[in-house]
């Protein structure tokens, strides 16, 4: 199926200009060859730009489909398939060089006529992605642009001057909003140091030995090659203790009951769903449930009642953690790949969510990770972490000062969102009525 063209569904001040008056085909056709390496590209939607499509680059001999386009730094791409849903980009510097796939075509922008950061713009604005989303035909939800339709879009298009003037009014809102992310991408290191002074925590990790190497029986925590050759050492003027001891109930409801349910055996019921991709990577924060049936969720969950906390077991190196707060949330499950646990009652659930999502377990975490493809923590590796356990008053201390720098990085998140989304609206109103 493809896109085909429909009446104009906006208006502008300005001149509506075809895009093929701006835009001329791209990129240089190559034949991969099998010893050679590749980055390849995709364009993600929403704006989201041009991005890496593996985070390894692959060899030739790798990549099924041969013929590619080579691109260039500044080049504009879009997605056939995703073009409806706003995936368009320029390409940045870093990934001059890289190749894409016939499903994304290159195109060099006429940059007498129209910035290139403009054109970006318009067409990932709400106006833009309406109509050629209005464009499709058939109920497939593989429909995709070609190459042809796409360039008879008409766009507005200002005079350069103007263009000029728009792009730096909306250039000094994106300033201040990369600073303040730079900020926000500093937070948690800042927050890190702090629970090491307040912990009185060193981590020191050695470089691989080679040789004869000497370990005392009775310092060994498990059978691995880690700490047979004491690589990682976590110490801390307060006493050490296991994650799991200050665990009272792990995959389990407080009463020994069991956690787990299969939803599609109550088929019509409702459920709040949450997956892997909803918890964010270091923060604690969830983005927010999934409104399932539970003929919707294909596989086994847990319930996750309330004050219990979830880690993601699979990647733990993503470090997602959660704590369940919502005292009305009914039927919360979430995939199996979490660990589900409580505490118990005389632990500062401050302070231990502080430790959880901190590089004093990370560290811990990474050298019992197995698996390459889905890697993942058991559980008893998992228990068996080792945290510090300073006096309440000092668990109390670290634990208000973890959730308000937790706040602050989760208030300063939406901030960000929302400075970007108003500098986009403020945009779009200028070039349609």
């Amino acid at each position: 199926m493809v896109l085909s063209q429909k009446k104009l569904p906006y208006k502008s001040r300005y001149a509506l200009v075809a895009l093929e008056t701006l835009l001329t085909r791209g990129g240089k056709t190559v034949v991969l060859d099998d010893k050679n390496m590749y980055r390849q590209l995709t364009v993600k939607t929403n704006g989201g730009g041009i991005v890496v499509r593996n985070t390894a680059n692959k060899s030739g001999k790798e990549i099924k489909t041969r013929k590619q386009t080579q691109v260039n730094v500044g080049q504009f791409l879009f997605s056939k398939i995703d073009a409806r849903n706003g995936a368009f980009g320029i390409v940045p510097q870093e990934l001059d060089g890289a190749v894409v796939t016939s499903e994304f075509p290159v195109f060099t922008v006429n940059a007498d006529n129209v910035i290139p950061e403009f054109l970006l713009l318009v067409m990932t604005s709400e106006e833009m992605v309406n109509y050629i989303k209005s464009m499709a035909l058939g109920s497939t939800n593989r429909k995709r642009l070609d190459v042809t339709t796409f360039l008879n879009i008409k766009v507005p298009l200002p005079a350069k001057d103007e263009q000029k003037a728009m792009m730096a009014e909306y250039e000094k809102v994106q300033k201040k909003v990369r600073k303040a992310e730079q900020e926000q991408k500093e937070l948690p290191a800042k927050i890190q140091r702090e629970v090491y002074a307040k912990t009185a925590t060193t981590i020191t990790k050695r470089e691989e030995k080679r040789g004869l190497s000497i370990t005392t029986f009775k310092d060994m925590e498990n059978w691995s090659v880690d700490n047979v050759l004491d690589a990682l050492k976590i110490k801390s003027s307060y006493p050490m203790v296991r994650l799991g001891d200050w665990i009272q109930a792990f995959q389990k409801d407080d009463e020994d009951g069991t956690l787990r349910v299969t939803p599609k055996q109550r088929p019509t019921e409702s459920f709040l769903y949450i997956g892997m991709d909803a918890v964010d990577k270091n923060t604690g924060r969830m983005s927010g449930y999934e409104k399932k049936t539970g003929r919707e969720i294909k596989s086994g969950a847990f319930t996750v009642p309330f004050g219990y906390f979830i880690y993601g077991r699979l990647r733990p190196n993503l470090n997602k953690f959660w704590v369940n707060t919502d005292r009305d949330g009914k039927n919360i499950v979430c995939s199996t790949e979490f660990f589900v646990f409580s505490l118990k009652p005389d632990v500062d659930k401050d302070y231990f969510e502080c430790i959880l999502g901190s590089d004093i377990v990370q560290e811990q975490i990474r050298k019992h990770i197995t698996g390459t493809g889905l890697p993942r923590i058991n559980a008893t590796d998992f228990l068996h972490l080792s945290i510090p356990n300073p006096p309440a008053d000092v668990k109390r201390q670290i634990g208000v000062y973890f959730k308000n720098k937790q706040q602050v990085l989760w208030n300063g998140r939406e901030q960000m969102a929302m400075e970007r989304a108003r500098a986009k609206k403020e945009f779009e109103s200028q070039i349609f009525e």
